[in-house]
């Protein structure tokens, strides 16, 4: 499935690709959507930084995390999580299942560098829902009504 990518992205790889002159060729353009999908949607430093907690977290340089290891690495990066949340995450938006038929063992989950840009594209957008939900909430009871795309994600 494709994604929306997040506010001022766009602007980012415009200039990243194209350089000041923000001349946008066919081939300019094809680059574009090749970082963004390669990012998924994060801007080169953001994607710098998930790849930079991603090695803090992996000290025996197998490329991989467990999910305790993954869950101290979202929070480097500043997402208040739990284990519980972040199993959550792992199974229901990301559909991915334990290597072990008793899923509470976090340690059996093997997540690559990809897998943990997808975690924290899962765990952003899950609290983007959660704020533009409580938004409307908020403005229900206030007699207010939002506009559609006021809080929408």
């Amino acid at each position: 499935g494709g994604f929306t990518p997040i506010t001022g992205v766009v602007e980012q790889l415009l200039l990243e690709v194209c350089g000041r002159a923000m001349e946008v060729t066919f081939v300019n353009f094809a680059k574009i959507l090749g970082i963004m999908r390669y990012r998924l949607g994060f801007t080169l430093q953001e994607y710098s930084e998930i790849m930079a907690a991603f090695r803090r977290e992996d000290r025996s340089g197998r490329e991989k995390l467990n999910l305790l290891e993954a869950r101290s690495c979202l929070d480097w990066l500043g997402f208040d999580i739990s284990q519980e949340e972040l199993d959550a995450v792992w199974q229901e938006d990301l559909k991915v299942q334990a290597l072990t038929a008793n899923s509470s063992q976090s340690e059996e989950y093997s997540i690559n560098d990809f897998d943990m840009v997808r975690l924290v594209r899962a765990v952003r957008e899950r609290e983007a829902h959660f704020v533009a939900r409580r938004l409307r909430e908020l403005a229900t009871r206030k007699g207010q009504e939002l506009p559609e795309d006021a809080a929408a994600v």
